[in-house]
């Protein structure tokens, strides 16, 4: 029972579960209601800390086991230093767990279906089309699959919001050929940057949106 209590311990566990992981049977619903409450706060902070969120998953590769921390660590070093406002989680996302602070049931609770995630905050889009530039390496083994952005005092989701709402109901009915189309109708200069954001995501396939976390967050994803 030593290991289980170390789990607890980490977890920072309140001391009556403590009392009721002594009967054996009931440790793995135990730690898994544990760990999920835990992670669903701290993810919830980082919600709140940050305002842009990305989920990446691991490249389809037929019959090849790759090191998913070396290439991992090897993505977050490569981007350490294009946005220093940012926090990349060492561990793969606890989904049920992200559900639970965005309030959303988008992620599969399945322990097959694995994200790596960042938190971070951006001003402009250039940290985001640099990831989406990483990922394009065939070395990265990563690939962009959700991209959240807080819809108060986040001027990208203001922007791509405002858009998706002035045309003609795309916003529930996205499509490839429709975030092209909203693209191309960029006001002025200054929001040429978020227009080649848009055209970056179309092409990496990420044209899914929703409104999630009671409102706060709009959420872009691959179909």
């Amino acid at each position: 029972m030593g290991r289980y209590f170390r789990i607890l311990k980490a977890l920072d566990a309140p001391r009556f579960v403590y009392k009721y992981s002594k009967t054996k049977n009931t440790v793995p619903e135990l730690q898994h209601q544990v760990e999920c409450r835990v992670l669903t706060r701290k993810y919830s902070k980082y919600l709140s800390d940050y305002n842009t969120f990305a989920l990446f998953q691991w490249q389809p590769l037929k019959d090849l086991e790759i090191d998913k921390e070396y290439f991992w660590k090897k993505f977050v070093h490569s981007l350490d230093h294009s946005n220093q406002n940012a926090i990349f989680l060492r561990d793969k996302l606890h989904n049920e767990a992200m559900n639970a602070s965005l309030k959303s049931t988008m992620l599969s609770r399945s322990y097959d279906d694995e994200y790596r995630c960042t938190f971070q905050t951006v001003s402009e889009p250039y940290p985001i089309k640099n990831m989406l530039r990483l990922t394009g390496d065939l070395d990265a083994r990563l690939q962009l699959h959700t991209l959240g952005l807080r819809t108060k005092d986040n001027n990208i989701a203001s922007y791509i919001q405002t858009l998706l709402e002035e045309s003609e109901n795309m916003y529930k009915n996205l499509s490839y050929e429709k975030l092209l189309s909203i693209a191309k109708k960029t006001r002025s200069d200054k929001d040429k940057p978020i227009k080649e954001l848009l055209y970056t995501l179309a092409e990496n396939g990420i044209i899914n949106s929703r409104i999630v976390g009671t409102g706060q967050w709009l959420v872009l994803s691959k179909a």
